[in-house]
């Protein structure tokens, strides 16, 4: 089972008593705007009433408009209309490993093909560089080892922006298409190329590149 790691450290004081507005608001900064919406829509309204659910997701078998409107969003189809959620482990709890103070480092091998990114906790996620022009272009320079000290603090663009830089165009898109915002989501990904094994419209463009 995927598990994500969560740097509490990362965690505002008080977030436990957060309720309505206050919590949608953390949680469409912290989740995205995607996750905010699938637990406005479950009248999920507090971290009480979020420890309570065992799949957030679960919601997605009801046939509802609301529903397969946030749907279309978190998820896509492939061929034969079987629905693939982007990332699951971004908000459901039982996905989730709470480890403070997170300490990493990233392992390079010798060809610069490929990335481990090893965590204190004991987990590694191997991400595949691009074969591309783009890639080559920066694997040659300095900057293919200046990653940044705050490389687990970034989220949303800035994480595009570094994934794309370091692993090129085609990986950045495909991350985005799958949800996967941060390093932490990155990390509690079990294979993150498995989807590319499957036949999903979306990602036809991606496995050209």
């Amino acid at each position: 089972m995927a598990r994500m790691l969560l740097d509490i450290s990362q965690l505002p004081q008080g977030v436990l008593t957060y309720t309505n507005k206050r919590f949608f608001d953390f949680i469409e900064g912290f989740c995205g705007k995607d996750e905010a919406d699938l637990l406005s829509i479950q009248a999920i309204r507090s971290v009480d009433s979020f420890l309570f659910i065992e799949d957030v997701y679960s919601i997605f078998t009801v046939d509802s408009e609301d529903v397969i409107e946030i749907q279309t969003r978190c998820a896509f189809k492939n061929r034969n209309e079987q629905w693939f959620v982007q990332n699951t482990s971004a908000i459901n709890f039982r996905n989730i490993n709470f480890v403070c103070g997170i300490d990493y480092h990233l392992k390079f091998s010798p060809s610069l093909d490929k990335v481990e990114v090893l965590c204190s906790c004991g987990s590694t996620s191997s991400l595949v560089l691009a074969e591309s022009d783009n890639f080559k272009k920066y694997s040659m320079t300095e900057a293919l080892l200046s990653i940044p000290l705050n490389v687990f603090d970034l989220r949303d663009k800035d994480f595009f922006n570094f994934i794309e830089q370091f692993c090129g165009e085609a990986v950045m898109e495909y991350f985005e298409l799958l949800g996967v915002r941060s390093v932490n989501s990155l990390l509690g990904i079990d294979d993150i190329f498995a989807p590319l094994q499957e036949d999903y419209l979306e990602l036809v463009d991606i496995k050209k590149k």
